[in-house]
């Protein structure tokens, strides 16, 4: 993971955790279906890439010990302070490949929508050393944008994510950002050779939006915020023309979106 990797989400953290949707509870479900604890054993979970906690709180009930690894130290920050007083929560600041935990302490290891910033091969290397036997790795993505009820505004979403690209280029701001191909995980755990069985698993979740959530959760994007740090002014990307498109597509009220997962996961 480089340090621009690091770094792209600075400045983002209480947007970020505002607005960014939570992991669906079938998710849980459909990943401790596929332990095999002995029974009434509850499982020791790593989240890595934790960035608020979001992703780590959501094992909260269903495990023994959940762990949230973060290397950016805003977020890390923010984790410890907004969740000291969880007894069941640990936070360790440092990098998914070389986390300095104890090998074969962990069942399950989950990455949300944070994966494809990892150093993938040497991530999944350190997954297999810190898995128990039948423990688990699961990385698992929602696809941008989430689907709405007007498509104009999808469409609207995709042009304004090329624009902040292009003129974040333009000033050399994405320098040292290096993003992982979410399609080529499943090749990658099984060229690795390191664990018995790799699948893919395609749910989805619905949530409550109106052009302010939507509005919000874009913003929370850490391309947006770099732009933003390199004194690029949103309205040079197109977000005026944008944002009213949503602002006419979605308007106040809430209403139902759809986010699709894709979890790719591999077993020990």
């Amino acid at each position: 993971m480089t340090e621009a990797n690091v770094d792209r989400h600075s400045g983002l953290s209480q947007i970020y955790d505002e607005w960014r949707p939570r992991p669906p509870t079938i998710l849980r479900t459909a990943l401790l279906s596929k332990l095999r604890l002995p029974q009434g054993k509850k499982p020791t979970v790593l989240d890595l890439g934790c960035g608020t906690g979001r992703s780590t709180v959501f094992w909260e009930q269903e495990a023994e010990r959940v762990i949230g690894l973060e290397p950016n130290s805003e977020m890390f920050k923010f984790c410890t302070e907004n969740y000291k007083d969880k007894k069941t929560l640990a936070f360790v600041q440092s990098k998914s490949h070389d986390s300095k935990l104890p090998e074969e302490s962990v069942d399950l290891i989950t990455c949300s929508q944070s994966f494809h910033w990892m150093d993938v091969e040497n991530t999944l290397k350190e997954a297999h050393r810190l898995l128990r036997p039948g423990g688990i790795f699961a990385a698992y993505d929602y696809d941008w944008p989430m689907s709405v009820k007007d498509w104009k505004v999808e469409q609207a979403w995709r042009d304004f994510d090329a624009k902040v690209v292009v003129e974040g280029n333009k000033l050399d701001l994405f320098k040292g950002v290096v993003k992982r191909d979410k399609f080529s995980y499943i090749s990658t755990m099984r060229q690795l050779g390191l664990f018995s069985y790799v699948n893919e698993i395609v749910l989805h979740s619905v949530e409550r939006r109106n052009a302010e959530s939507f509005l919000n959760m874009t913003l929370s994007q850490g391309s947006v915020g770099t732009v933003q740090r390199g004194g690029i002014s949103l309205d040079d990307c197109g977000f005026k023309e944008f944002k009213k498109i949503v602002e006419d597509g979605l308007g106040d009220e809430l209403s139902d979106c759809i986010l699709c997962y894709r979890v790719r996961y591999c077993v020990k």
